[in-house]
């Protein structure tokens, strides 16, 4: 079973109401672990996540490399062998990002309050999921809102978990947060859904589930409603079964994670994501087309979504599972 805590008074946030949006402040966080902002973007690699190896792939064009120098420079101040520090706001999971031009860019983060703010609440939720007991589940308290309290936390959907979204999340994922500035709260129910899909069938068919292939199937767009969220549209006939497209109410349906020991492989702030770097050109080299081609011309292996990444089905190809438990069809 799952570990379950309820959060504490002291834990609650502001006592704003409603789902709405709202931009976050530039003043500085107290947290006493912060760490700089993960720049990734002109040193990019990829890794065999079937065998855990990792091999170099191909250079992303010029016009991207030009996207990646714009990131690290800021209007009228030089670049003194340094890059534009981070802003971080007076909430502990929030950290602003900076424009290209490095002005400051505040981030929308929803208002609303979660349904699940009870650990009677939470611990019902969770009974319906397989779930391993290496992270601790916590029910927010009755005020508080995202991003949350505790710096060594991540907000995650309940939408998120019934598209298949496990802990521990798997190192492909891990890449994407690192390489396009996000952290798992950012990123929408369906976008989940889509990349859970293409990870599973990459991994049932004995795909390398490379970053510049998962860039030439989708591209990333900020949600219009919360511009703090991406989801994910495909670029290719890429075929997926049916999955719903309305969650409505689902930034009310938040609980946060942590690990039991130690903290994730992946930073927890907020963030401006990087979606101009994800959906600048591919150099798609013969490699990588004959892996574009292969995984387009695979037929789903269900009709509807929810039927294919069921956690028997995920657990079995790796999605999920804890380092060093093994799992038997």
């Amino acid at each position: 079973m799952p570990r379950v805590v309820v959060s504490s008074d002291n834990e609650s946030s502001s006592d704003s109401t409603g789902e709405s949006c709202s931009g976050s402040s530039s003043q500085s966080s107290d947290r006493s672990n912060s760490t700089e902002l993960i720049d990734r973007r002109t040193s990019r690699s990829s890794t065999d996540f079937r065998k855990g190896e990792s091999r170099p792939v191909s250079e992303v064009t010029r016009q991207s490399n030009d996207l990646s120098e714009l990131g690290d420079r800021s209007a009228g101040v030089a670049r003194a062998g340094g890059r534009m520090p981070p802003i971080r706001s007076s909430s502990a999971n929030i950290q602003i990002g900076r424009s290209p031009s490095g002005h400051v860019v505040p981030l929308n983060i929803p208002k609303g309050y979660s349904v699940y703010n009870s650990e009677d609440k939470l611990g019902r939720l969770l009974a319906k999921f397989m779930i391993f007991d290496d992270h601790i589940y916590r029910a927010p308290h009755p005020t508080e809102r995202l991003p949350g309290s505790n710096p060594y936390e991540v907000a995650i959907y309940k939408d998120s978990m019934d598209g298949g979204l496990r802990f521990p999340i798997h190192p492909f994922f891990i890449t994407i947060f690192h390489e396009f500035h996000l952290t798992p709260s950012q990123v929408a129910p369906n976008a989940w859904r889509l990349a859970l899909y293409f990870l599973y069938m990459c991994l049932l068919h004995g795909i390398d589930p490379s970053i510049d292939l998962f860039r030439c199937i989708f591209e990333m767009h900020r949600l219009t409603s919360c511009d703090s969220y991406i989801y994910f549209s495909t670029r290719v006939p890429f075929h997926v079964p049916h999955y719903r497209n309305s969650n409505s109410g689902w930034k009310k349906r938040f609980f946060f994670v942590r690990p039991v020991a130690g903290s994730f492989p992946f930073d927890t702030f907020w963030k401006n994501p990087q979606i101009r770097l994800f959906n600048s050109p591919v150099d798609v080299t013969p490699y990588l087309q004959k892996q574009i081609d292969q995984l387009i011309n695979l037929d789903p292996p269900g009709s509807e979504l929810n039927k294919v990444l069921t956690d028997r089905n995920m657990l079995t190809v790796g999605i999920g599972r804890p380092v060093g438990r093994h799992f038997i069809r």
